[in-house]
């Protein structure tokens, strides 16, 4: 789930809680996803991103290959999207790392597999021209679980459009990628 806790307007009160979003978790038709593992991150409007490690619209990976969400609180109300589903191929699966918010709203993040050599991915989406349009997805990088690891980590934009990670094994390594 997506939730919010809103402090008390008093220095002990109770803090407030909100639920945002609840998602189906893995059931596979839904769109929606399951297991946002990790955290979200803000734009300047208040909407917030994440990725789910479960769910979507593929059949290829057990239980969903994951999908790359958007919530936008509206006062009691949100609105939940799905930006993009992973289908277990090239584009990879499992997303289970905190994006990366980039300039113009572009997002940055990693599959846990898939790939062209199914080490993981490291891919962006771009925010679409016109307001209800399609992201687009972008293959940024494939690792290879040989030369250069598998398993990528969470994210680091820099100022320069440079991405900074780091791969979990065989080898692990810390990286950086420039555009």
């Amino acid at each position: 789930m997506v939730y919010s806790l809103t402090p008390p307007t008093s220095g002990s009160g109770a803090w407030t809680f909100t639920l945002l979003h609840d998602f189906f978790g893995n059931q596979l038709g839904t769109g929606d996803g399951g297991g946002p593992y990790t955290g979200l991150v803000m734009d300047r409007q208040g909407t917030l991103y994440g990725p789910t490690y479960y769910g979507g619209t593929s059949a290829a990976c057990s239980g969903g290959c994951g999908t790359i969400f958007s919530v936008t609180p509206n006062g009691v109300f949100s609105t939940e999207s799905v930006l993009y589903s992973f289908t277990g191929g090239i584009d990879g699966a499992n997303p289970q790392a905190r994006l990366a918010l980039g300039s113009g709203g572009v997002l940055y993040g990693v599959t846990l597999t898939g790939g062209t050599a199914n080490g993981g991915t490291i891919f962006s989406l771009t925010p679409p021209a016109k307001t209800g349009g399609a992201w687009t997805w972008k293959l940024i990088f494939s690792f290879n679980g040989k030369t250069n690891g598998y398993w990528p980590g969470p994210l680091t934009a820099g100022k320069s459009g440079a991405l900074f990670g780091a791969t979990y094994a065989n080898p692990s390594a810390v990286f950086e990628l420039i555009p």
